[in-house]
């Protein structure tokens, strides 16, 4: 393959792919919502703030308390996994010519980018 034209299947390639992953994105929703079920019981908002109130008020009556930072510490990851926990993704209702679209690009991009890199490596 000519060097000129595998710069061409290289950028076409990286066009399609890039705009099918935009609309694929753009036709995805993420919703989210505070507090996560454990089985059957379900971790309010309220209770997962508890551990990082607890060790605010432990530091400021123990400021030397190497255990309070613990429990800030904690409380804070608590609430960044129920954060990451809540998010759902979900996909909008699109048609099927839309939904060939996007999908068909990604597909034909990453063909042409796969098959530049493969010819590549054959020389």
């Amino acid at each position: 393959m000519k060097k000129d034209t595998m710069l061409r299947d290289l950028g076409l390639g990286l066009i399609f792919f890039f705009g099918g992953i935009y609309i694929i994105f753009q036709n995805t929703m993420v919703t989210a919502s505070w507090g996560f079920y454990i089985g059957h019981f379900h971790v309010s908002s309220g209770m997962i703030i508890i551990p990082l109130l607890i060790g605010i008020i432990w530091k400021v009556i123990e400021p030397s308390s190497k255990g309070a930072w613990l429990l800030v510490g904690f409380g804070i990851l608590c609430i960044l996994i129920t954060i990451i926990m809540g998010v759902r993704i979900r996909f909008i209702t699109t048609s099927l010519f839309d939904f060939i679209l996007m999908f068909g690009l990604t597909a034909i991009g990453f063909g042409l980018i796969l098959k530049c890199l493969i010819v590549s490596n054959k020389n």
